[in-house]
This record gives C-alpha cells, structure tokens and sequence, in this order.
C-alpha cells in the first residue's frame, strides 16, 4: 500500500512540474519511493519471522564480542 502510494505521489509530482523542476523533482520523487519501498519490505520481513518483532533484537556491543556471549 504504501508503495502504491508513494507511486501515485511521484507521478503527480512529474504532471504538475515543467522543464529542469519536473527532472529535479521526478529524482527526488524516485529516490523517495525507493526509500518507500526499502522500508516496507523491511517490515515486512521483520514481521515475517516467527520470533522477530521490531524491537526484539538488539546491536552487540564490544564486551559481548570480547566475551564471545551469544545472547
């Protein structure tokens, strides 16, 4: 949903814009929707897994590494 959404937003951003703005804006509307997109798909693979939730992992820090603990 939300990447149909970020796809309608680019495409009224190209009509309504003329010459070197519509370029400009069409770039920045892409990158947008790809960003969108990478985001969505994140979340999607996140909520996918059985035993992930969005907050359940976590970064390991130096003295996990050192020790070599695998929590």
């Amino acid at each position: 949903m939300v990447y149909f959404l970020a796809l309608h937003f680019a495409s009224l951003v190209c009509t309504l814009c003329e010459g070197e703005a519509k370029a400009t804006y069409r770039i920045l509307s892409y990158r947008i929707l790809s960003y969108l997109l990478q985001v969505s798909l994140r979340i999607q693979f996140l909520h996918s897994m059985s035993d992930l939730t969005l907050f359940s992992y976590s970064v390991p820090t130096w003295s996990h590494i050192y020790r070599g603990s695998k929590e």
